[in-house]
């Protein structure tokens, strides 16, 4: 019995055989275009090829793709960190005196950024045969307008204590 159970994984009771919902796979992101997004989730991994990268985790926050989210990741190496500094800098996340950032920090940031879509051509290696491949990607992080100062005796001043 315990060689048989060495292939046993247990889901710790997230479904049931009755509720298990069925997902092809596929991927429903924003369609290409500017966006108000919202971070909900921002974690320190690796890359496949073990380089040490942050993943950030966007949500549109306004309009019909509201809910829809898409990830980047952000490698930690020389080349690639002016990337994570674009986005760190739309969110308003500033570098502490050791140079790094807490991954708290960028969670609930607001920024606006671009979905892009990139469609290009591949050989399939076996077959020879062309093959056509598209992937999105967020680009062009830049932070919110900030909203002008509220002039003197307006309500929005005096909640602010002006």
């Amino acid at each position: 019995m315990s060689e048989q159970m060495n292939d046993y994984i247990e889901l710790g009771g997230m479904v049931t055989d009755q509720d298990a919902q069925a997902w092809d796979g596929s991927v429903n992101f924003p369609d290409p275009g500017e966006y108000l997004f919202e971070v909900v989730g921002c974690d320190k991994g690796q890359s496949r090829k073990g380089t040490p990268q942050v993943e950030i985790t966007f949500e549109v926050a306004d309009g019909e793709a509201t809910g829809k989210r898409m990830k980047g990741w952000y490698a930690l190496t020389e080349r690639a960190i002016g990337r994570l500094c674009a986005v760190l800098n739309a969110c308003g996340v500033r570098l502490d005196e050791r140079g790094g950032f807490s991954t708290q920090a960028v969670i609930g940031a607001r920024l606006i950024a671009t979905v892009a879509e990139n469609t290009y051509t591949v050989t399939d290696p076996v077959t020879q045969e062309p093959i056509t491949k598209t992937n999105v990607k967020l680009m062009g992080e830049k932070a919110l307008p900030k909203a002008p100062p509220a002039k003197k005796g307006s309500p929005s001043a005096r909640v602010q204590g002006r």
